[in-house]
């Protein structure tokens, strides 16, 4: 839902504003990624992707927060 929030609302943003959003959703993004593949059989590195799940979703609730906040 987040997700489908920014996306609707990114086309309204200033572009600088746009590239900082995507470039914090994008290490989020990344960050998840690495520990996932890291959490095979690990149960410490489940934990990991879960907390990296959970640093995703508050980058993307802080961007779509700033995108609500420079469109009225």
């Amino acid at each position: 839902m987040l997700e489908a929030e920014y996306k609707s609302s990114r086309k309204n943003l200033d572009p600088e504003l746009a590239r900082r959003c995507d470039e914090t959703l994008a290490r989020a993004r990344s960050g998840l990624g690495d520990a996932r593949t890291m959490a095979a059989q690990d149960v410490n590195a489940r934990m990991r992707v879960l907390d990296g799940y959970a640093g995703y979703l508050r980058s993307l609730r802080s961007v779509v927060q700033q995108s609500q906040e420079a469109n009225p």
